[in-house]
């Protein structure tokens, strides 16, 4: 294994732009040098698509019609990453 391989990070986005907001510019700061960052957005009606797209080009935006669930956006993530490893996080709107 190649002392730094290529790594896709996969966000599962609902509703969640400040924290996807924060969440990005926090990893798009670090040095790792083969990092591929890939956000499924999950049918947010927040504006968060457009936040990536205008702040973000350099991430890897994918945009599902309807509203689906974490995993299913992680899968569809996982079909597009190209690293050979992968890390998974999510971002939604919280419920109080």
């Amino acid at each position: 294994m190649e002392a730094y391989p290529p790594a896709s990070v996969i966000i599962s986005n609902y509703n969640g732009g400040e924290l996807l907001k924060e969440s990005l510019k926090s990893l798009l700061k670090q040095d790792y040098p083969k990092l591929e960052v890939i956000v499924v957005d999950a049918g947010s009606k927040d504006g968060s698509p457009e936040l990536v797209r205008k702040t973000f080009p350099e991430v890897v935006l994918i945009q599902t019609k309807t509203r689906i669930g974490i995993g299913e956006a992680i899968n569809i993530g996982i079909k597009q990453a190209r690293g050979e490893v992968i890390v998974f996080d999510y971002q939604r709107e919280c419920y109080q």
